[in-house]
């Protein structure tokens, strides 16, 4: 998501992008107008709170720039009359189920009192995330929606038009191996995956899964590990694969949907609403049943081989001439 914003705005102005996430250090501190101050992890919220209510705003100050501050990763309270708050995700919400009463209460009150004090622009990436704001957050009166700034070059890298069908299909589970990512969903069906000629690909090390539900030696399983690539490795994967399957029991966005979409890549997601919000008109299971995503591929390898695939499209998706002016005017 980050590298997504940076192409707009590095022409939109003086602005500070406050971020957690070092993925972005080397691609944003090649922008001249944009200064990157990535607050330090801490385990007491007072010293979080000495990062982000003093240094980061005197550094805002002694620069003379406006404030755009990165919700989802972390909590960011910044005393900054100018700031735009903006929601990439859910994660911050996340944090309030994090079995610490107290934090959870001291960093919404303090949330909400800036909210009140500063009245700045609150910006959700989706209305997903604006909804589940809006849910644990009154204080929150009014908050845009940007969607999601699209790659313009990622369309070039599309398949082509004619679809050359070939026995056996390669689908590929873009995903970090965390719990609610659910790839043991995939890994208890080898055998349906076999009879199928189905070879799913992981983007996760081999280590991360134990093989407690399969026979099967990793060399003869219908699955395949490629560990943690690159965003640029992974958008070439997804295009020499066949389609992309989604297993994820939640996510406040589901990144990689939109990727597929952007690159005209057939989808197979589960029925949830952090689907449906995100695309349309794709390969749609009960996640709750194995026999449902068999069912759902039986359908896929039937369009592919007649050449009548059903490719996904998301209303999410802008230009990002259009997300930066919800963001920042």
């Amino acid at each position: 998501m980050y590298k997504r914003m940076l192409p707009g705005l590095k022409g939109s102005g003086n602005i500070i992008l406050v971020a957690s996430d070092n993925m972005i250090r080397e691609s944003a501190l090649s922008c001249e107008c944009i200064s990157i101050y990535y607050p330090l992890k801490a385990l007491n919220i007072f010293y979080r709170f000495l990062i982000e209510q003093l240094l980061i705003p005197v550094l805002g100050i002694l620069n003379n720039r406006n404030l755009l501050v990165m919700m989802g990763n972390f909590p960011c309270l910044i005393w900054f009359s100018s700031q735009v708050v903006f929601f990439h995700n859910t994660l911050y919400l996340k944090k309030h189920d994090s079995g610490d009463p107290l934090r959870e209460r001291i960093e919404a009150a303090l949330f909400c009192f800036m909210i009140r004090l500063k009245k700045p622009i609150v910006v959700a990436q989706t209305n997903l995330v604006r909804q589940m704001l809006l849910n644990k957050f009154p204080c929150l009166e009014e908050i845009r929606v940007s969607g999601v700034p699209t790659i313009e070059a990622s369309t070039n890298q599309s398949k082509d038009a004619q679809i050359i069908y070939r026995e056996g299909i390669t689908i590929v589970y873009p995903a970090y191996f965390y719990p609610h990512k659910n790839h043991h969903f995939l890994l208890k069906m080898s055998n349906y995956f076999d009879k199928l000629k189905v070879k799913i690909i992981f983007t996760i090390d081999e280590d991360s899964i134990k093989f407690t539900s399969t026979k099967k030696t990793p060399a003869s399983s219908p699955f395949k590990f490629v560990g943690s690539i690159t965003s640029h490795d992974l958008k070439c994967l997804i295009n020499e694969s066949d389609a992309v399957i989604f297993v994820s029991l939640n996510e406040s966005l589901g990144m990689p949907l939109l990727e597929a979409c952007e690159q005209r890549i057939p989808v197979i997601a589960p029925n949830l609403p952090y689907v449906k919000a995100a695309i349309a008109h794709y390969y749609e299971f009960n996640l709750e049943s194995p026999l449902s995503l068999v069912s759902a591929l039986k359908a896929f390898i039937s369009d592919h081989k007649n050449q009548q695939l059903r490719l996904p499209h998301s209303d999410l998706l802008v230009k990002p001439s259009e997300f930066i002016s919800t963001l920042i005017s």
